[in-house]
């Protein structure tokens, strides 16, 4: 329970610190390009994290699956199907209206937002979540469901936008599944950086 109380801590402090990187870069810095100014923060707040939750969970290892490559391949086919299937549960569509929004950095051409979504943020996304954390959080094999579920909602809710909460949940559950089957980190990273490649060339 200890260590939920951390993680939940560390979530919120990884929140707080991207509101407040944003609103001083927008503060001090003078640049017409907001979106950048808060990815930035973001991906700040994400390297904290990173280093923070290396040094906690350095000693943790709770891979309880035994390796299985065709499972990891199941799992990746899943993933990128439900990547493609996944808009119908943003809950805009469950309520049948826009929330407003920016536009989405996936749409964008932009050389800094092209290659965070590629390669920084899958890094650091399967690390934090799906490595640390989760590590941090499984004490035992009949524990492995609820780290999977509790990492994914924190995985869901760092991502800062309501609407496709869903979708990030389950792309979340998925990508931890195959970490598990594959038991290395690498997998899902090459897989989510797989996934947001496609979607912003197809999107």
């Amino acid at each position: 329970m200890k260590n939920l109380y951390i993680s939940i801590a560390l979530i919120l402090g990884v929140i707080i610190m991207q509101f407040l990187l944003s609103t001083l870069f927008y503060k001090i810095i003078p640049y017409d390009d907001v979106e950048k100014l808060v990815l930035i923060a973001i991906d700040l707040s994400y390297i904290f994290a990173f280093i923070t939750l290396y040094y906690i969970t350095k000693n943790c290892n709770s891979l309880y699956y035994e390796k299985s490559i065709p499972k990891t391949i199941l799992y990746i086919i899943v993933f990128i199907i439900f990547s493609f299937l996944s808009t119908g549960l943003r809950f805009s569509s469950f309520l049948n209206f826009s929330f407003e929004s920016g536009s989405s950095f996936y749409n964008e051409w932009v050389n800094y937002k092209l290659f965070r979504s590629i390669i920084i943020i899958p890094f650091l996304e399967e690390f934090i979540f799906r490595k640390f954390l989760f590590n941090f959080l499984s004490k035992s094999k009949l524990n492995i469901l609820f780290s999977i579920i509790v990492t994914n909602i924190f995985f869901s809710i760092a991502h800062l936008n309501l609407d496709d909460f869903l979708i990030f949940f389950f792309a979340g559950f998925f990508l931890s599944q195959i970490y598990l089957r594959s038991q290395n980190i690498v997998v899902p990273i090459v897989c989510h950086s797989f996934v947001n490649c496609l979607i912003m060339f197809l999107w």
